[in-house]
Order: C-alpha cells, then structure tokens, then sequence
C-alpha cells in the first residue's frame, strides 16, 4: 500500500478513527523507546547516555530521553507545548505533549527528568559534610 492509497483510504474513515490509527503507532514507538531507555538505565546504571556519534545505533535512544527531559520541562514551566520546539533535530513542528500515562511510567522507573538537579545536589551534600568536618565552606583547590 503506498502513501497515495493510504492516504485515499483514510478519507472514508471518519476523523476521530483516523487519530486512533495514526495514534497507535506512536504510541507503540513510545513504548518501544522507553523499554530501551530502561533497559539502558539497567545495563549502565544511568540515564544519561555520552553524546553519540552522528550514526551511532544510540543516537535515536539518546534523542528520545532528550526529547522526554524537554516535554516535561515544558510541562513544569507551564509552556504551551505548541510554542516548544526540538532543538536538536530542528524540527518546525511542536513536540507533542506528555500523556498522562507516560508521565506516570517514567516516574514510576523514577526516570531523571533534570540531570543537573541530581549533580547539584550530590555535590551540595558533600560541601555539607565538608563543613560539618571542617566549619567552613572554602573547599581548597587540590
């Protein structure tokens, strides 16, 4: 079936049917992708994947937690998502917003939504204890 024949055939389906098909698939890459980002985050113990090169099997992997990491800041910001758009795949379209249901699988995993959060708190508690031990916060250099 080519692009013209589906996109014929589409028009006999009414509108609301016609989301349901164009939802699904989506939603299924949505899954897929997740999987893959738990199974990551599994196997390395991390959310954050290094940068990877331009043709790496990873690139899709690590655009996808870009991606998510982008729709919630939107969605905490209170941004209207149509105004959001993808910087690294420089897109034009606006990034789709977060259902619910995603929202909830990737807290429930407890997926690292702002990486800079968590460092900043890690290296926030060690200046802690280097102040309980040493009663001031100037952390030499060396």
């Amino acid at each position: 079936l080519c692009f013209h024949q589906f996109r014929s055939c589409l028009k006999h389906i009414p509108f609301s049917k016609t989301c349901d098909v164009v939802k699904e698939p989506l939603e299924s890459q949505w899954q897929s992708m997740f999987k893959e980002a738990c199974e990551y985050k599994e196997r390395h113990g991390t959310w954050n994947l290094p940068h990877p090169k331009k043709n790496s099997p990873q690139l899709a992997l690590y655009n996808w937690i870009r991606v998510q990491r982008a729709k919630y800041k939107a969605m905490k910001e209170g941004k209207d998502q149509t105004e959001e758009k993808e910087k690294t795949e420089r897109r034009s379209k606006p990034l789709p917003r977060l259902t619910e249901a995603q929202l909830k699988q990737l807290r429930d995993v407890n997926f690292e939504f702002d990486v800079y959060e968590k460092d900043f708190n890690e290296a926030f508690g060690w200046l802690m204890e280097f102040k309980k031990e040493t009663g001031h916060c100037n952390v030499p250099n060396k």
